[in-house]
């Protein structure tokens, strides 16, 4: 039955809900699969990536402790950028995963620490791939002409992001026209 419709595990024994075999079936079925499954398989690398791999929101269910597995989140972010919301804090403030999720999808910059959003080698690698990512950059880069410029190369609206004070700025004014 998990087979062909993974949410059937919802309805299955606690043995099955144990079974490896039998969650990654189901999981590989339908990801949203994993929140029927026990607290064991959900704590599974192996079996949540199965579902993220389907789904990245299936990261809601896994266990608070492999939301702290670098490596698992590593593989994650590298298929969807916006896996990092469900990282540990830890996780966040990794720089190398956060660059490995914004350059996939520039706007997970959006769950970076604010370190992370204050540092202009993540800002720019967000911004290049989706320029209005600038959004969630600091104030501090939100003024910044190199990282407001590769922003509105990618995206000329993303210059709504910027500051105030560098968009009332004469000599900016003239290069980013």
């Amino acid at each position: 039955a998990v087979k062909q419709l993974g949410k059937s595990l919802e309805f299955a024994s606690q043995d099955l809900r144990n079974d490896r075999e039998v969650v990654l079936t189901a999981v590989g079925s339908d990801s949203q699969a994993l929140q029927f499954a026990s607290m064991d398989r959900r704590n599974d690398r192996e079996v949540v990536l199965t579902a993220v791999r389907r789904h990245w929101t299936a990261w809601h269910f896994a266990s608070r402790a492999l939301t702290s597995d670098k490596e698992a989140m590593l593989v994650s972010v590298k298929w969807f950028g916006q896996s990092l919301q469900y990282a540990s804090n830890e996780l966040k403030d990794d720089k190398f995963l956060v660059l490995a999720a914004v350059t996939r999808q520039g706007w997970a910059l959006q769950y970076a620490s604010d370190g992370l959003q204050d540092d202009k080698a993540v800002v720019l690698a967000a911004v290049n791939r989706n320029g209005s990512a600038l959004r969630y950059a600091s104030a501090k880069l939100k003024r910044d002409w190199e990282v407001v410029l590769a922003a509105a190369k990618q995206d000329d609206s993303s210059l709504h992001h910027a500051s105030e004070e560098l968009m009332l700025d004469h000599d900016f004014a003239l290069v980013a026209i």
